[in-house]
């Protein structure tokens, strides 16, 4: 495969920056001239093709042929994270990834990673408002271990809106701390997610984790204190935002989390 290693113009050479490269522009008139069943789908293939050039070009990949699965993983969330519209972008880079191997540009089989369901842009709503977030929060006394504990799935639950039983059942192994992600099969639709392990909250599992966590060889972030290794029940978190603060609870999407789930 090394008439196919593709070299991505370096900064200060021609070529650089936003411009197309040689080999780039081989692949986008093959998208074009190609027939495809649909009449945008070789408009999204060829929008998902530019995209990871401009992300190579930016995170210092060079060669398209050499892309590993934790490379195009990266790639697929942080593409994900800047988009509103993530389903039709999904497909298209599903479909040029599919086209990449199937033309020997890169020899790997990634289709799976497009599985994947990420938090995007504008997805994740304010679960309350902020001043009530704020009020919530500030009332847990963080010099304890249960308020270590309250406040980091609080947090969580008014960052994402996940379910209790998802926040109950979060495992150590469900946090990527390299690329900074939190993945999950939530309990009720059996879809897996990504979400973005934000700084505040990163920060708040921390702290509980390494300071107030009960010392056990449990897998689970959120741990029973009879000493079992049991995930916490469901109720201990939704008595713990009941009890945190009185504040009136929103309705519906307003809650800091499904506290019916």
């Amino acid at each position: 495969m090394g008439n196919r290693t593709i070299i991505i113009a370096q900064s200060g050479q021609p070529g650089a920056g936003s411009e197309v490269t040689n080999r780039e522009a081989i692949i986008l008139d093959s998208i074009k001239s190609r027939h495809w069943p649909g009449k945008t789908m070789a408009r999204r293939v060829a929008s998902a093709v530019r995209a990871l050039f401009k992300w190579m070009a930016q995170t210092g990949r060079d060669e398209l042929d050499k892309l590993t699965l934790a490379d195009i993983r990266e790639h697929y969330i942080a593409r994900m994270r800047s988009v509103s519209y993530a389903k039709s972008i999904r497909y298209g880079m599903k479909l040029a990834f599919r086209y990449l191997a199937d033309s020997g540009y890169i020899g790997i089989d990634c289709n799976a990673i497009f599985s994947l369901k990420v938090a995007t842009r504008h997805r994740l709503l304010p679960a309350m408002p902020p001043e009530d977030i704020a009020k919530l929060l500030e009332s847990i006394d963080r010099n304890t271990p249960r308020g270590k504990r309250d406040y980091a799935f609080i947090l969580i639950g008014a960052a994402f809106g996940l379910r209790c039983c998802d926040i109950a059942t979060l495992r150590l192994g469900d946090m990527d701390w390299r690329y900074g992600t939190i993945s999950i099969v939530q309990s009720k639709t059996g879809l897996p997610a990504i979400l973005p392990l934000l700084e505040g909250v990163g920060e708040a599992l921390k702290d509980y984790i390494l300071n107030a966590r009960e010392k056990c060889s449990s897998d689970f972030v959120f741990v029973a204190s009879d000493g079992t290794g049991r995930c916490i029940p469901r109720g201990t978190i939704q008595k713990a935002f009941t009890l945190s603060v009185a504040v009136e609870r929103p309705q519906s999407r307003s809650r800091p989390f499904n506290c019916d789930a």
